[in-house]
């Protein structure tokens, strides 16, 4: 991929510069069969394989947070269960939210690189 800073108009000096992201076209033989194919820059998967990992971790703290610690403490009296809603807040919308999230994550991610990080071709 190449980046294409030249997108920012001039009457936006302290904005950010926004980036268009423009796939490098290759051929893998001379008779234009897989000219779609976009070369991956080793930085680039191993900048989303972080960001997968990540959330997962993520994920998983939140899912331990209120099923682990949270809930049990209520489920066994010792806190009131009238507090029940102030203590769990939104963690259940943000856990439901994370577990899709981290879903359209590793399919893209598995789409773009195969199950196991093999390049796809």
């Amino acid at each position: 991929y190449s980046m294409d800073t030249n997108t920012r108009s001039p009457s936006s000096k302290n904005q950010p510069l926004k980036y268009k992201i423009i796939p490098k076209k290759t051929s893998k033989n001379n008779n234009n069969e897989n000219m779609n194919e976009i070369n991956v820059d080793p930085k680039v998967e191993f900048i989303e394989k972080e960001i997968v990992e990540t959330e997962e971790t993520y994920y998983r703290g939140l899912n331990t947070l209120l099923n682990e610690l949270i809930i049990p403490l209520f489920d066994n009296g010792f806190i009131n269960q009238k507090y029940f809603q102030q203590c769990t807040s939104n963690l259940p919308a943000l856990l439901e939210f994370h577990d899709k999230f981290l879903t359209q994550l590793v399919d893209a991610y598995e789409y773009k690189y195969g199950k196991n990080g093999d390049h796809k071709e």
